[in-house]
């Protein structure tokens, strides 16, 4: 059985790591058991992780929608789009575009003017290998190009597996190095991409949940500011 996806995003800052927000994948329980996870649609809440006293609380601020796309080539490619507030700022998105072999996906602003564009070495451990266990224990990166001057400014890396929960399920761990100038809204736009990233490469589809160890899936995934 599919269940939705749950990740937990973490700042590191000089007192060490703190949790920042979660985010919720809303979808149909028929989506996710017939479609593959590439294609298929949802929308992701994100909410702040809020401490009020001895409990904890969440509060909406963003959402990150990833309409059904069936992609063929370079046609009809898999994008999400983010909003801010209660899905009434759009703020841009992420498209992943068609490629031979590395994978390449572009980000735009609202405007809609393209900001970066990111490239992987298809021929990484961890993304050649990314539905075994060779790959569970290797990692993958992406660059984040600044567009304009082709200048290298940050990177999304899938971690090796950190504990016994990521090798028997398909639970991952990432990391998102930010520009030293983006903004709030660029960071957004960047774990968005790190959703994105997740769902096309590294997601376990609901037909293979049998060979990774079980069908309930916990997700980790987190950030840090270097």
């Amino acid at each position: 059985c599919e269940t939705p996806n749950r990740y937990h995003v973490f700042g590191q800052t000089s007192q060490g790591s703190k949790y920042l927000f979660k985010c919720s994948e809303k979808s149909h329980f028929c989506m996710r058991c017939c479609c593959p996870s590439n294609i298929r649609e949802f929308n992701m809440e994100m909410n702040h992780v809020i401490n009020a006293g001895n409990q904890m609380a969440s509060k909406k601020f963003a959402n990150a929608y990833k309409p059904l796309k069936c992609p063929c080539f370079c046609c009809n490619r898999p994008e999400i789009l983010v909003n801010v507030g209660d899905q009434s700022t759009y703020i841009g998105k992420i498209k992943h575009i068609f490629t031979c072999f590395d994978p390449e996906f572009e980000i735009f602003e609202a405007s809609g003017n393209l900001k970066y564009f990111v490239h992987a070495d298809c021929c990484q451990c961890g993304l050649m290998c990314a539905n075994n266990m060779c790959g569970k224990f290797s990692t993958a990166t992406f660059n984040i190009y600044s567009v304009g001057n082709n200048a290298l400014v940050a990177t999304i890396t899938k971690m090796s597996a950190q504990s016994y929960s990521e090798m028997v399920t398909d639970a991952d761990s990432y990391i998102v190095n930010f520009p030293q100038d983006a903004t709030a809204h660029d960071k957004l736009l960047l774990i968005a991409l790190g959703l994105l990233i997740d769902y096309q490469y590294f997601e376990t589809d609901a037909n293979d949940q049998g060979n990774r160890g079980g069908g309930y899936r916990r997700r980790g995934y987190g950030y840090g500011y270097y």
